[in-house]
């Protein structure tokens, strides 16, 4: 277990390698330029960290824990609103981070994410009304119908990052709410 002191050592480390990746890609960072950035001697971050995908993978929790707090912060909008919200504002995170190898699959994680997202929404919150979330709690199969929709929300946010799509996050949620058959009327 680590000590108050060691925890936000761990924590300094990866504020700073969140830093880095809003600078440059993933496959481009090395341990040498985490170091730098943080201030710390090599021992130090591999006092912390095996190596670099370790550290993505504890940034991935991170960044997980952001996208659950984020998601829940506005419940007038249908549920991926906000979700798409949080990757446009955080663009250029997300594209350094695709191109990482498979070591550490960030949008694998988000899927599952947002699938159990989803479920407990539908199974704690029975006064959320998100038509998404209303038909998770109806369905005969909860989990591979939140598994189905938490799937193409995130392949499709994540082309739309990856191709860079001239679309703004309105278009890009009224083009969703088409999709998914969503009235964000029947939320408000």
């Amino acid at each position: 277990m680590y000590s108050a002191t060691q925890k936000r050592m761990r924590q300094h480390i990866i504020a700073m390698m969140l830093e880095l990746l809003n600078e440059k890609q993933f496959n481009a960072i090395t341990i040498q330029m985490i170091c730098e950035r943080a201030e710390i001697n090599r021992s130090t971050f591999y006092r912390y960290f095996e190596d670099k995908y370790d550290l993505l993978y504890y940034v991935s929790l991170e960044i997980s824990e952001s996208v659950d707090n984020y998601a829940h912060s506005e419940a007038q909008r249908p549920f991926f609103y906000n979700m798409l919200t949080f990757m446009a504002e955080n663009k250029k995170l997300f594209k350094n981070i695709m191109t990482t190898d498979n070591r550490v699959d960030i949008f694998g994680d988000l899927v599952k994410l947002v699938s159990r997202m989803m479920r407990d929404d539908a199974e704690q919150n029975v006064e959320n009304n998100d038509p998404i979330i209303r038909q998770i709690r109806e369905a005969e199969h909860p989990i591979l119908m939140s598994d189905f929709y938490s799937s193409g929300l995130i392949e499709v946010l994540k082309r739309w990052l990856e191709n860079d799509y001239q679309i703004d996050v309105e278009e890009m949620a009224t083009t969703l709410e088409v999709i998914f058959k969503v009235d964000s009327s029947e939320n408000q």
